[in-house]
């Protein structure tokens, strides 16, 4: 079985799509797949929009069994005289809506198409970067291969449409009905699609999965220790930004330090400028001696630092699911989220962890005191989602599941 997955990241890019695509790769790949992903050359995330970002200089390499092509981003519109009479033969004058944004473009990619060799499976993503969809479409259309789009939707807070207009507007929902397999995080998702139009017998929500070997193992006291803190520790790890909720879990802890508890807020990932300088930069330098940006780190440190936490914070408007509750339950830490996108699908409220109202620090910051007064209500929570990570969101029975879904697709099932 061949099988081409098109993704705008992956490895060693660490966003969480990246991941997610490389754990399916490589499932597909030890079950005898020849597997090729065709990605861009970004690195860094930010790259698509910051060419002084980090790329990927490697075109291409197998990584864990699987051919890995990267394809230069450029910047070129339908505008480009040449690029248009390029594409213009491989796609349907309806789908020219999704080279509205450049950025996330490649050329060579298209050019590769019309060279692109048999396959038998085809999986894209994610939204909202249609171009990596959009050739998924070609291929599997030019050799009557079953399609599957991975979306990973931002859905944001309920009332709210900027998000999903910027995931499902223009001619999204017609590109997604052209699949036979749609694979969402969440029932926020699917649920969106449904009343987008798209056949509910072709969506399906699965969600991503933890990695215990990058999770478990860590040293509490270690990282204690190296950082000189001494307190209760509540740990966000992911884009440090305000759309996932940085602003509010600093804003937390510095209350709880108002009320007399010495907690440190840790903050684990790329920082954005709008933390860095567009938050972090007012603090008065005793705020500052409360919270911890240790920006990007290797997972030893980040093992360290889940073992040294007592909370697990996220509280995110701009997330599909959020693996890094997922993490922090691995652990036994209690989680606390936002009533916005997939996180109240994973997040069981007063049961898990606890939710807030997306920007709400001073909710935040209560439950938060609650979790360290009460910990006995704190391990029971991080108990549950331990429990609920193990049964169902490792990645091994994350891909498993993502088979049984989508080997049926195929004339002759691998499964049986």
């Amino acid at each position: 079985m061949k099988v081409l997955i098109l993704s705008p990241l992956y490895l060693p890019n660490r966003s969480g799509s990246a991941i997610h695509m490389a754990h399916l790769a490589e499932a597909l790949a030890r079950d005898g797949a020849s597997v090729t992903v065709w990605t861009s050359d970004a690195q860094d995330t930010h790259y698509f929009v910051d060419r002084n970002m980090a790329r990927v200089s490697c075109s291409e390499e197998t990584l864990e069994g699987v051919r890995v092509r990267r394809f230069p981003l450029s910047s070129w519109s339908l505008h480009h005289p040449q690029m248009f009479n390029a594409i213009r033969g491989l796609v349907r004058p309806w789908t020219w809506w999704a080279f509205r944004d450049p950025a996330t473009h490649t050329a060579l990619l298209w050019h590769a198409l019309v060279s692109a060799k048999r396959y038998d499976l085809v999986i894209a993503g994610v939204l909202p970067h249609t171009p990596f969809l959009l050739p998924g479409l070609v291929v599997a259309r030019k050799w009557r291969a079953p399609l599957v789009f991975l979306t990973l939707i931002h859905t944001g807070e309920p009332m709210r449409v900027e998000y999903r207009q910027e995931f499902v507007g223009h001619g999204v929902p017609r590109l997604l009905c052209a699949a036979d397999l749609v694979v969402c995080n969440s029932p926020a998702e699917t649920g969106l699609l449904a009343r987008r139009g798209i056949d509910q017998r072709k969506l399906v929500a699965i969600g991503p999965g933890a990695d215990p070997g990058s999770c478990l193992g860590g040293d509490g006291g270690r990282f204690r220790r190296r950082y000189g803190i001494e307190g209760p520790i509540v740990l966000q790890m992911g884009t440090q930004t305000h759309e996932k909720g940085s602003h509010h879990t600093a804003e937390a802890v510095l209350w709880l330090r108002g009320q007399g508890i010495d907690a440190t807020g840790v903050f684990l990932g790329f920082v954005r400028d709008d933390f860095d300088q567009g938050y972090l930069a007012y603090r008065t330098s005793h705020e500052l001696k409360g919270l911890v940006v240790l920006g990007e780190v290797d997972d030893a440190i980040k093992r360290d630092a889940l073992a040294a936490a007592d909370i697990l914070s996220m509280p995110s408007r701009a997330d599909s699911f959020g693996i890094s509750f997922l993490e922090g339950w691995l652990l036994g830490l209690p989680a606390i989220g936002a009533f916005a996108g997939g996180i109240p699908w994973v997040i069981e409220d007063g049961v898990d962890g606890f939710l807030v109202s997306f920007g709400d620090s001073f909710a935040a910051g209560g439950y938060m005191k609650v979790l360290l007064a009460q910990p006995e209500l704190a391990m029971r929570m991080g108990e549950r989602g331990r429990a609920k990570v193990w049964n169902r969101y490792t990645w091994d029975k994350v891909t498993q599941r993502f088979k049984e879904v989508v080997y049926p697709l195929l004339p002759r099932d691998p499964l049986g």
